[in-house]
């Protein structure tokens, strides 16, 4: 597989920014990106970046979108399907967890949604678990948006540059 992916991205550094648009993308959906290694699938993508086969600020940028799209569609999943949700066998031995997690977010507001983006296992389902609240699009949607994109930012330059770093130090020097 990661020979496929060397190969079309060496062929045309586009498939390089579609994969790390893709892979942030997903990333961030809920269910998907419980399963999907982000931290794995961003450092494929900092070493392309590494090895001078995609631009830094071109994958830092897709990145970013596609980890923000990823945000907004599964706030809106949460927010359109509140009723419904439950009814998936996936949140149905999960209703505990999201009932604890909609808690902290009513008590703590910003900072549950700081601290639990920042959390590996339930990362990808904050931003559903903040549309089944029904957060209120004027004062908390903003806030909500606010936080996410600095998150976003933060984490996908802190990956990016971490990668970069790495691959350019130890695997670029040896190949």
């Amino acid at each position: 597989m990661s020979t496929l992916l060397l190969r079309l991205v060496t062929e045309s550094a586009y498939m390089g920014i579609l994969f790390a648009f893709l892979f942030a993308f997903l990333e961030a959906l809920p269910i998907i990106g419980t399963f999907i290694p982000g931290i794995a699938l961003m450092s494929i993508v900092g070493y392309w970046i590494g090895a001078n086969l995609i631009s830094f600020q071109t994958a830092l940028l897709a990145s970013f979108i596609g980890a923000l799209l990823g945000d907004y569609i599964s706030y809106w999943i949460g927010l359109k399907y509140e009723n419904s949700i439950y009814k998936f066998k996936y949140f149905q031995n999960k209703i505990h967890y999201i009932n604890i997690a909609k808690t902290k977010i009513e008590k703590y507001g910003a900072l549950a949604i700081i601290v639990g983006r920042f959390f590996g296992p339930v990362r990808s389902s904050v931003p559903l678990i903040a549309g089944l609240l029904s957060l209120s699009r004027i004062n908390r949607c903003h806030t909500f948006r606010f936080i996410m994109e600095c998150r976003l930012f933060i984490t996908w330059y802190t990956v990016r540059v971490g990668c970069y770093v790495f691959t350019k130090t130890f695997l670029c020097n040896s190949i």
